[in-house]
């Protein structure tokens, strides 16, 4: 009997070692319980810890480099389940202690829904919209299933490339635009100055483009006449996503 309650409290110092991505901790107690009870004693699903290594958070790492170690956390436990949604609240909690989430996804927008989703959890769903946008703007894909923020989903589902989608989010007021400092807007007056602009042809160019002149149109430190212009240029790049703006901005 004591040899049983023994064992279910290292259990739960596991449980609890896990629960906070104390690799170090959760592999000394995994590793007392196999040599106290045999290897029937330890959950499964976790051979990462070893291929993480209990210096995992120590080590040094290049930015966005320690993504990797969730790879293998998602590999073994095979992307779904309670253990698994655990496991990825704790990673990246843990994660976001040393690097920011937009410091993330500049490295690897691909990790865009798992870093996002795990702000919603966190009751940080204004962050969570931040890096769906900033992985739009790279040209990340993101499959509206796998967001669990409806109003995003739904935006997603919008038959538009990823680029067009943040400017679509922006005007949908899903997410804020970057305040244009006064050198931007200095460099923007003269633009307005010169020729008319060459549009540009490719579709991810046009649409980063609008994203230029949204910022502008939605500034809140333009004259009257940069933002005639800007909507403009807007209208000729995309006339239906002009026209939602418009709507938005009468609304």
């Amino acid at each position: 009997m004591f040899l049983f309650e023994d064992r279910v409290l290292m259990i739960g110092e596991l449980e609890q070692a896990l629960h906070g991505a104390d690799y170090r901790k959760a592999l000394e107690v995994k590793d007392r319980l196999q040599q106290l009870y045999g290897d029937g004693a330890v959950p499964p699903g976790l051979g990462y810890l070893k291929r993480l290594g209990a210096d995992f958070w120590e080590r040094p790492f290049e930015p966005g480099e320690r993504l990797s170690g969730w790879e293998n956390i998602a590999r073994e436990l095979d992307g779904g389940g309670q253990r698994f949604m655990k496991a990825r609240h704790a990673f990246f909690q843990r994660l976001f202690l040393l690097e920011s989430p937009a410091e993330l996804i500049r490295w690897h927008p691909e990790y865009v829904v798992w870093i996002a989703n795990t702000l919603y959890e966190l009751d940080d769903a204004t962050e969570g919209r931040n890096v769906v946008r900033d992985a739009l703007l790279l040209g990340h894909d993101i499959r509206p299933s796998d967001l669990e923020d409806e109003a995003v989903s739904d935006l997603l589902s919008e038959d538009l490339a990823p680029r067009w989608l943040a400017c679509l989010g922006a005007i949908r007021r899903l997410w804020p635009l970057p305040r244009l400092g006064p050198q931007e807007i200095e460099a923007f007056e003269r633009e307005t100055r010169a020729a008319d602009p060459v549009e540009p042809v490719k579709d991810d160019e046009r649409a980063l483009t609008f994203w230029k002149y949204l910022c502008v149109a939605l500034g809140r430190s333009v004259n009257e006449r940069l933002l005639r212009e800007a909507r403009k240029r807007m209208k000729r790049l995309n006339s239906e996503l002009h026209a939602e703006h418009m709507g938005a901005s009468a609304g």
